[in-house]
């Protein structure tokens, strides 16, 4: 198209001149005349690309992307059509101004100005997850800054290559597309997600502080290696803290689920780290020599059954754990101060306090209280108090070694879902503070991993916690031990001495608090009526006590022996009310398979969720249930049940009641009325 002839589209688009050309389309400053010569960007695809299945797919999806979005963050979509030969067109606001790319400055930007920026880019991607869209082509040159009022703003441009949810515009296969040095390792792998944009906006907020890309624009390795190292912001600009530091690098994690939540949650964490690093930087002055020893005060945790989940929904719920953990006040007071290290580990994660002895365990019972509202994250919590030494990761990452998290560790792996438990030096810490000491029971000690034996406490208030003894400890009895320090729950003498950062306590001993009478919990009641015959049956459920019900059928299939989930049908659906009758199934009836021996159905009843049976629901979903035919779980859960069977059965007519003392009550459904 020549520049010096004029060039009119749909009769009012008057075309200016070329404002740039990419791999797909062209794009043309134009006036339209229909709005008083206001001047707009006009996106034409090119020749060769109009015939491209894909490129037309995406051109279209470009136009429903911006349709969706409305938000002051992104450019604006006005109108669409076709040029007189055919070719389709896309009409946009014009932004006037500069690109990010020219505004980054060698040795990067100015700190307020960098993260006011990257706190809108990071609002306006947040509105684009919202409406179902990933950019999927983040990068300096597609951000565009526009002075108002003295002030700048960004708009995110070019959604060229976006991914659409619920798309109107389908059918041909995604390509690979996008910016290498921008592009994040899933996405080069064919796989795409929102967390995509999380990677690509931490490599920009990399080079917006230092003036260059966190990789070499040469080198591809950091997209199908892990082991990619990353010098620290901070190691290339002083003044850049360390919790800003750990954010970019956080944000892009190989790994999509190591990654923050959400594109915001990103930028306001960075935000957060960057005001402060740009007045006055948060140190703590306890900090030992570089290479010595502090005390940490760790809280270790851990999603129960995370390993069985599919891919997704570890992401899922590794993100709502965060999410939780993020909102705990007590976490959050320690991040604004920088007296925490939030460490991955993969199915959970580790907080490293330091400073306060009580964080951690105030931050355990303010996450399990929150999880209340998600029971399907089941999560278990250690505790311990130790010596530690910072060091680096193989990213640069802040991180830390030594006993105080390894013994945080094994303490938590010997609890269940739902437990916090302690070291006896927190415990100690603990007992002496009047809100703590009813809370803790001596479990004794026990022999954990690698021969070490560690003395343990249950943690629970009214409100958080587990007080069943866990399951591990409840097989082995505790070690003996020549002479324990009982527990002190009145008032004693406690010295705690600054050594390097850490503490250490002194204390007399004290004779065993006597403990307050204990009122044993009411049993468990479950009662029921069969309808039906043994082939085609339904039941109706009630019980006194509000808790969780699950239905499991074990028999045979295609000459297999299986278990059946017949309810619920979805994991965290189990919630039951109190005093209200419950169908099974709400509608139809249970029909048996009628092959090899009778089925056996259980009924399973319990306050709390029972993680074998929630496990249940990641195998193959069926019209009938979730069906598990894993020979090694099914022998598992059925071994469980059988050994778990109230003995407490009462017949009154056609209703059955069964009681049981346990945590857990599980019954034996009898279909052929013996």
């Amino acid at each position: 198209m020549s520049e010096a002839t004029t060039v009119f589209w749909k009769g009012r688009y008057e075309i200016e001149r070329p404002l740039g050309r990419g791999g797909m389309s062209a794009v043309y400053l134009a006036k339209d005349h229909q709005l008083l010569s206001k001047r707009v960007v006009v996106k034409v695809l090119l020749d060769d690309m109009n015939e491209d299945a894909w490129m037309r797919q995406k051109f279209f999806q470009e136009m429903e992307a911006l349709a969706r979005i409305d938000h002051p963050g992104v450019v604006g979509v006005l109108d669409t059509g076709q040029t007189p030969e055919g070719k389709q067109f896309l009409v946009m606001q014009y932004v006037e101004g500069q690109t990010l790319r020219a505004a980054i400055e060698p040795g990067g930007m100015e700190i307020s100005k960098a993260s006011n920026l990257l706190r809108q880019i990071g609002q306006a991607l947040g509105a684009a997850h919202d409406a179902g869209v990933w950019h999927r082509d983040l990068k300096p040159e597609n951000v565009m800054l526009q002075q108002a009022g003295g002030d700048v703003y960004a708009k995110l441009i070019d959604f060229g290559i976006a991914g659409i949810q619920n798309s109107q515009f389908t059918g041909e296969k995604t390509k690979v597309a996008g910016s290498l040095t921008y592009m994040a390792p899933e996405q080069f792998a064919g796989s795409p997600c929102a967390a995509s944009d999380t990677y690509a906006l931490g490599v920009v907020a990399y080079e917006m502080l230092t003036g260059a890309p966190p990789f070499s624009s040469s080198s591809m390795t950091h997209l199908v290696s892990e082991d990619s190292t990353i010098a620290m912001v901070g190691a290339k600009r002083p003044e850049v803290s360390d919790a800003a530091s750990r954010a970019i690098l956080r944000a892009i994690s190989f790994r999509p689920e190591a990654r923050q939540a959400t594109i915001r949650d990103f930028t306001e964490e960075l935000y957060n780290a960057l005001c402060g690093s740009a007045t006055e930087p948060t140190r703590r002055t306890s900090s030992p020599a570089p290479g010595g020893l502090e005390m940490a005060h760790v809280l270790f945790t851990d999603l129960v059954g995370y390993s069985l989940l599919p891919m997704d929904k570890q992401k899922q719920y590794l993100g709502e754990l965060q999410a939780i953990v993020r909102a705990a006040p007590r976490y959050a007071a320690a991040q604004k101060a920088g007296d925490v290290l939030s460490l991955p580990t993969g199915d959970g994660m580790a907080l490293v306090f330091f400073g306060d002895p009580t964080a951690p365990a105030e931050a355990a019972v303010q996450i399990a209280t929150a999880l209340k509202s998600k029971p399907h994250l089941q999560l278990r919590m250690g505790i311990h108090t130790g010596p530690v030494y910072r060091v680096a990761d193989v990213n640069a990452n802040a991180n830390v070694s030594g006993g105080g998290i390894n013994i945080a560790q094994r303490v938590m792996d010997c609890g269940d879902a739902g437990h916090i438990l302690v070291s006896k030096t927190v415990a100690d810490v603990l007992s002496q503070l009047s809100d703590w000491a009813p809370c803790l029971c001596d479990l004794g000690e026990h022999p954990v991993k690698h021969g070490v034996t560690v003395h343990i406490y249950n943690l629970a208030t009214a409100d958080a916690g587990n007080a069943a003894t866990p399951a591990k400890l409840a097989k082995t009895a505790p070690v003996a031990t020549k002479s324990k320090a009982p527990l002190m729950a009145g008032v004693g003498v406690a010295v705690l001495l600054a050594a390097g950062g850490g503490w250490f306590l002194t204390r007399p001993k004290a004779a065993a608090p006597v403990p307050a009478a204990v009122v044993p919990p009411a049993p468990l009641t479950l009662a029921y009526k069969v309808n039906g015959t043994a082939t085609d049956f339904s039941l109706v459920v009630s019980s006194p006590q509000a808790g969780y019900l699950y239905l499991v059928s074990y028999g045979q299939a295609d000459g297999k022996w299986s278990l059946v989930l017949l309810h619920p049908l979805n994991a965290g659906n189990a919630h039951r009310d109190a005093n209200k009758w419950l169908r099974l199934p709400e509608k139809s009836s249970y029909l048996s398979n009628g092959e090899g021996p009778k089925d056996e159905p259980y009924l399973v009843w319990s306050e709390k969720t029972v993680q074998k049976l929630e496990e249940l629901n990641l195998g193959k979903q069926t019209s009938k249930g979730t069906i598990v035919d894993d020979p090694d779980r099914v022998k598992d859960v059925h071994e469980y049940l059988k050994s778990h069977l109230a003995t407490d059965v009462a017949h009154k007519g056609d209703l059955t009641e069964v009681r049981s003392k346990d945590p857990v009550l599980i019954h034996e459904i009898s279909l052929d009325g013996k």
